[in-house]
């Protein structure tokens, strides 16, 4: 039995799974595991909870403390020095690139407030009056400020005034929001407050409080998949220790289940797809050279191809 398929039989509701972004192809990691009952969630998705009142699903990664980390990023990308180099660049191409990316982080940060709403909605919070909500829409006007300025600034550039004062009206907003950050952390949690300084493990802090929480609860059977960062930081936290009906999963582990999983699948499709096909000539060869084995079909081996 795998790694995944053994947490699960022990009593585990959630598989916290490092990754790399993009390293698998969603759709079929998904459909792989669904063939053995299992669930796969992705770092924003929404889980299924039972057995907590009214409320029926929970994000283990917190949209304020996800919204932070857009602020963040913000915070790491508009310095004076990338600034000097952006209004250096007469790469209009390269520009663009900039924008986009505060573009994208605004439009992210957007969603995450949506996310926020609803959250707050669930628990019962007035969203009109709600103080946390309050600091979010704050810290995202900041985002989107920055955003517009820059792609406002880099359309004016081969006009009168172009790119000139984009540092001085950008780098207030970029200051402000990083005191923001600090001032906003505690309010996902008072815990957290060490962390007001530290945006990065303050949202691994706040999905391992989550996940104590929350992860007991998931009502069917979940890999949550994850950086592998904060696989790295929730170690940290916890000293190794463990997390109730969680099971924290690297990278490679996950990986190594995975892959034992597909493994049959696609010698399957393999075998379909090469049944009753005549062998290239190269195939031949590799035939007769006894680097792979027919079967009595006439096709190859998968499992030595």
């Amino acid at each position: 039995m795998n790694a995944v398929m053994e947490a699960f039989a022990a009593g585990s509701a959630v598989v916290v799974a490092g990754e790399r972004h993009g390293q698998l192809n969603k759709a079929e990691e998904a459909s792989v595991w669904l063939e053995s009952g299992i669930t796969v969630c992705k770092e924003e998705d929404l889980l299924p909870i039972a057995g907590r009142g009214t409320i029926a699903g929970m994000r283990l990664d917190s949209p304020f403390m996800s919204l932070i980390a857009c602020a963040n990023d913000v915070c790491e990308l508009v310095t004076s020095d990338n600034l000097d180099s952006w209004i250096a660049d007469k790469d209009k191409k390269r520009r663009d690139l900039f924008v986009n990316e505060m573009l994208l982080l605004d439009e992210v940060g957007g969603i995450l407030l949506g996310y926020l709403r609803d959250e707050l909605t669930t628990m019962g919070a007035n969203v009109k009056t709600s103080p946390k909500l309050g600091k979010a829409e704050l810290i995202r006007s900041y985002i989107s400020s920055v955003a517009g300025s820059l792609k406002t600034k880099n359309q004016q550039v081969g006009y009168l005034g172009g790119l000139s004062g984009v540092s001085r009206e950008v780098l207030p907003n970029v200051d402000q929001l990083a005191i923001e950050i600090q001032s906003a952390i505690p309010m996902e949690d008072n815990k957290l407050a060490v962390f007001a300084s530290q945006p990065v493990m303050a949202r691994s802090a706040s999905m391992l409080a989550r996940l104590v929480e929350w992860g007991q609860h998931v009502s069917r059977p979940t890999i949550w998949k994850v950086g592998e960062n904060h696989i790295s930081d929730i170690l940290q936290l916890t000293q190794g220790g463990p997390v109730p009906k969680v099971r924290l999963m690297g990278r490679d582990e996950y990986l190594a289940a995975f892959l034992e999983l597909l493994k049959p699948r696609r010698s399957q499709e393999t075998q379909e797809f090469l049944a009753g096909k005549p062998l290239d000539p190269l195939m031949q060869y590799m035939a007769d050279k006894g680097w792979v084995t027919l079967l009595p079909s006439g096709s190859l081996s998968p499992s030595q191809l």
